[in-house]
């Protein structure tokens, strides 16, 4: 059975997980951090979102998002391509077995409680809405 489409409208906010395939890392070090950074907000200044909150972990992130007229679907294949691109060629990966693929989830609106149990859980999310300097 076919997913139903993503409800899109200016001002939904999105809870936005994405990991690694298999579970694994998807970030090395920490330039591999730095470049999924600055990837994001390149993503964020084109697609018109604002982002709220984003966590990194190991093998997945989340990201809490306000989409404007852009759909949401654009914006993370953007993001997912051009990190994945990154990882593979910066690991000489091929797209065979070991290569990344980012996999990712989106909850429509009402998860402000899961990021807040998410902050309080990791420490690890922003608690601001985040400008980008490119």
């Amino acid at each position: 059975m076919a997913r139903r489409p993503r409800v899109h409208f200016p001002g939904a906010l999105y809870h936005v997980i994405s990991r690694g395939n298999q579970g694994q890392s998807i970030y090395k070090d920490d330039e591999d951090h730095r470049r999924f950074q600055t990837l994001l907000g390149e993503v964020v200044k084109r697609h018109a979102l604002t982002l709220y909150a984003y966590v990194l972990m190991a093998n997945h992130f989340h990201l809490l998002l306000e989409v404007s007229r852009s759909p949401l679907a654009k914006a993370m294949q953007s993001l997912l391509y051009s990190y994945t691109r990154y990882y593979n060629q910066r690991y000489r990966k091929v797209r065979v077995g070991s290569s990344l693929e980012l996999m990712s989830w989106a909850a429509g609106t009402g998860v402000s409680r899961e990021i807040r149990d998410i902050s309080k859980r990791d420490g690890f999310v922003k608690r601001r809405k985040i400008d980008f300097v490119i």
